[in-house]
């Protein structure tokens, strides 16, 4: 009868939801049961990096891997149908086909295994990584392109891409805000954690200032700071190394990585250094005659 149809809804909400928070419950458990088991794993493996050797120069790399004793493969330039990121490193990975060189059907579990091996980071944070893209994406397979989509990844204020506002194709590097962020060493042979830090202050305000479509919310801030973290752990802050990685996106030769912990770049690393650099930042006002304010806008984002 249509008068007790109010009852039957609250009938069938009354069953339905102790299974949903029952289901709720579960899924917060094991998310916080992984997040606890990630980080005493990660502890163990800050433990061992403080109680062993270092891994010797020139075996950063285990050999008989991609980039040992500074070896890398041929490096190729990506064609027009290639699919590529907004991160430097993963592209130069497929340039020089440690990644499938177009770029395209790469398993979670294989792009993780990889950056492990070429950056000796440890495989919590390549997990944490992954949890994150599988989260953003709903799969477990994917093309670096992928990576482009706007305000997942990608986001506004990057140190070495211009906003999509200005450049929808946020793969490609841009050379003139690259060579600024060099810049910032002066005649210092290594990037500081406070240089990334000023000059991701100046890119914010820039980018603010110019972008009638600026969105930054306060983890495309953090993403931006982890990945001045990568270059100053991985690559040592090193100028002569960052130039070629950010400019040609292809391993500098010789080049090997510079953090050197046997278990590899940790979660406890990445995130501290990731913090100091964010901390670092400031609210600065933007350069008016900056490069940002003479970028000729491109089509909006549908």
């Amino acid at each position: 009868m249509p008068e007790l149809l109010p009852l039957r809804v609250a009938g069938l909400a009354l069953v339905k939801t102790p299974g949903a928070l029952v289901r709720g419950l579960w899924s917060l458990l094991r998310t916080v049961g992984g997040l606890g088991a990630l980080t005493l794993w990660d502890l163990v493996l800050v433990l061992i990096n403080n109680v062993t050797f270092k891994r010797r120069v020139g075996s950063v790399i285990p050999p008989g891997l991609p980039g040992h004793n500074g070896v890398w493969p041929e490096f190729v330039p990506p064609t027009p149908s290639d699919s590529r990121s907004p991160c430097p490193v993963l592209n130069a990975m497929a340039n020089h086909g440690i990644l499938p060189r177009n770029g395209r059907d790469i398993p979670l579990d294989v792009l993780a295994k990889k950056i492990d091996q070429t950056c000796n980071v440890s495989p919590t944070v390549t997990r944490s990584v992954n949890a994150a893209l599988e989260s953003n994406f709903g799969r477990r397979i994917i093309d670096l392109g992928d990576l482009c989509s706007p305000n997942v990844i990608e986001h506004e204020a990057s140190l070495t891409r211009e906003d999509f506002y200005f450049q929808p194709d946020v793969s490609k590097p841009s050379a003139s805000l690259c060579k600024r962020l060099l810049a910032q060493a002066g005649d210092r042979p290594t990037l500081s954690a406070a240089d990334f830090s000023r000059f991701a202050s100046i890119r914010r305000a820039e980018s603010k200032a110019h972008n009638p479509h600026f969105y930054m919310t306060l983890g495309h801030k953090l993403f931006g700071s982890a990945n001045c973290a990568v270059l100053y752990e991985v690559f040592g802050g090193r100028v002569d190394d960052i130039e070629v990685m950010l400019l040609e996106e292809r391993f500098r030769d010789g080049w090997e990585p510079r953090c050197r912990g046997r278990m590899g770049f940790t979660n406890a690393q990445f995130h501290l250094r990731t913090l100091q650099i964010e901390l670092g930042i400031k609210s600065v006002k933007a350069d008016p005659f900056s490069d940002a304010a003479a970028v000729e806008p491109r089509p909006e984002r549908s």
